[in-house]
């Protein structure tokens, strides 16, 4: 995602470009859609399905998943 002006270091402090925090988009996502609503329920409360359902709707306003990142830079999955 692109701001105008750049809010790089303010609201999307990590190393990739056009990346903004999930809990950021998903109140966009939200407001997109017309729902003002608490939709994850505080941390750690959301549900598998809602997680789908929020992917579904990111998805139709052109947000999708970045890649998984901690302190030390980009996480590999190993999917053995």
């Amino acid at each position: 995602m692109r701001f105008a002006p750049g809010f790089r270091g303010i609201l999307n402090r990590h190393p990739f470009p056009d990346v903004v925090h999930g809990c950021l988009l998903e109140g966009v996502a939200l407001a997109l859609e017309g729902r003002f609503e608490p939709f994850s329920k505080g941390r750690g409360a959301i549900t598998p399905e809602r997680v789908e359902e929020m992917e579904t709707i990111a998805a139709r306003h052109g947000i999708y998943l970045g890649p998984l990142y901690n302190a030390d830079g980009p996480v590999e999955l190993n999917n053995a």
